[in-house]
């Protein structure tokens, strides 16, 4: 087996541009890690694995991949990218960021205190969603919610992080709602993770940050730190990390939308 790592992604349409652009600038500042890719088509800078036409499930389909494809690749973690994002310097060894856990993802507000529109789902609040979670085994001392951008998991959690995933979508599905992906992981994230303290964003913010206002990626080639704004729409400071991501709803205010990877449909079937 590999000891190192490898970036994956799966794309389609306007995101294989998306995806070229991220791989272009991670190959720009010096990442050396190779970049994994699920398309129908081929991505220039990435190994290419071809696949048919994406049904997205609400993003479900990305732990589908996981299970099903991903753990067929020799290396001992993996780090899911969303194809809506930058490099801007090198990250490093992102398995640093694990700290003695299977899996990082960075876990973002509390779902009991703040209100965000991207929390909510279907006939669910963001409260009843930390409830949910807490019925379901959650015990942290807050109930966090993910943005999804990045992820990082050890290959021998891949399959844990794939049932209970699957089990809490399952089970908000039997009582009429179908989550998007970010809720499953998030609950997966805080099933898994001793201290999830220790993945709180806030004191990641020299590895990754979410640009909500859309402008960071042109004042960032110029500027050590930009302004824009948070989730809830409060003023912020981006000071440089290595990875700038934004999320779906502002790339579809400056017109790059692609794939919608936001609808739910049924269980996906299984990935050849």
């Amino acid at each position: 087996m590999s000891p190192g790592f490898c970036y994956w992604s799966v794309v389609e349409g306007g995101d294989v541009a998306r995806m070229e652009a991220l791989i272009e600038s991670a190959r720009r500042v010096g990442v050396e890690e190779p970049f994994e890719v699920w398309s129908p088509e081929p991505v220039k800078g990435a190994v290419h694995h071809r696949c048919e036409a994406l049904e997205t499930w609400g993003g479900i389909y990305k732990l589908v991949f996981l299970r099903r494809a991903v753990l067929g690749l020799d290396y001992e973690s993996y780090v899911w990218l969303e194809p809506n994002q930058r490099f801007f310097r090198a990250p490093g060894d992102l398995r640093r960021l694990l700290k003695g856990s299977p899996v990082h993802v960075p876990l973002e507000g509390d779902l009991n205190q703040e209100v965000r529109s991207s929390w909510s789902v279907p006939g669910m609040s963001a409260s009843e969603l930390a409830h949910r979670m807490r019925r379901a085994g959650v015990r942290s001392r807050r109930v966090s919610m993910v943005t999804g951008g990045y992820f990082v998991v050890r290959r021998l959690a891949v399959e844990t992080l794939y049932r209970l995933a699957l089990e809490f979508w399952t089970s908000c599905f039997q009582e009429g709602h179908r989550l998007p992906w970010e809720p499953t992981l998030a609950y997966a994230m805080q099933m898994l993770c001793g201290d999830p303290t220790r993945h709180e964003w806030e004191g990641l913010g020299d590895i990754w940050r979410c640009d909500w206002s859309g402008r960071a990626w042109s004042e960032l080639a110029n500027a050590e730190a930009v302004e824009s704004v948070d989730g809830l729409g409060q003023r912020t400071t981006i000071d440089r990390p290595a990875v700038v991501g934004r999320p779906v709803g502002s790339l579809e205010k400056t017109g790059e939308s692609g794939a919608n990877i936001r609808e739910v449909p049924d269980l996906p079937p299984c990935v050849g």
